[in-house]
């Protein structure tokens, strides 16, 4: 009875929605399994070498969140997975992905597929990818990046900046459905 109580308050806290004018649920944001975030990250690690792109969403260009957007529904095989926080969404930039569509996780958490948020800047996410690998004192990641205008796996320390940049926290996807 106490391992039914305990997966049934787990699954409480790991699904969020939002409720239309009449105050029915109209959206449910559900945690991306293990296997999902790895197929995530199994999709664009197939990316590698491809240009960065600024607005890029794929298959052949990228900027970082269009590459993590079409990992994920390609992934989930399924367009209409993020929120923008009010709406079911096909897209999402790498900020509204941090604030509308993850459960916040510690770097000791982060599993293959989740994702890394990296900023330039206290109040807006700016860049970010899927988490790779942890290693001791650093995190390997896939990301589109405009600072070598490709797609590739970089590795950062867990602490300090890299190009004035540093990492701002790290999520597991809540996918959207109806």
């Amino acid at each position: 009875m106490r391992t039914a109580t305990l997966l049934i308050v787990a699954t409480i806290l790991f699904v969020t929605g939002s409720c239309d004018s009449t105050g029915s649920r109209s959206t449910v944001q559900i945690q991306v399994t293990p296997g999902q975030a790895q197929s995530a990250l199994d999709a664009a690690l197939t990316r590698i070498d491809c240009p960065y792109e600024w607005a890029g969403n794929g298959p052949d260009s990228f900027d970082c969140s269009g590459l993590v957007v079409w990992a994920y529904q390609a992934a989930l095989n399924d367009s209409q997975i993020f929120s923008d926080g009010s709406s079911v969404v096909s897209d999402a930039t790498m900020h509204t992905l941090f604030k509308h569509n993850i459960v916040k996780i510690k770097a000791a958490e982060a599993l293959p597929g989740d994702l890394i948020f990296i900023t330039n800047d206290p109040e807006v996410v700016t860049h970010g990818g899927l988490v790779h690998s942890l290693q001791a004192d650093s995190v390997r990641f896939i990301n589109a990046s405009s600072f070598y205008n490709v797609v590739l796996v970089d590795e950062w320390p867990l602490t300090g900046t890299v190009r004035g940049q540093w990492i701002a926290g790290y999520g597991r996807l809540l996918a959207s459905s109806r």
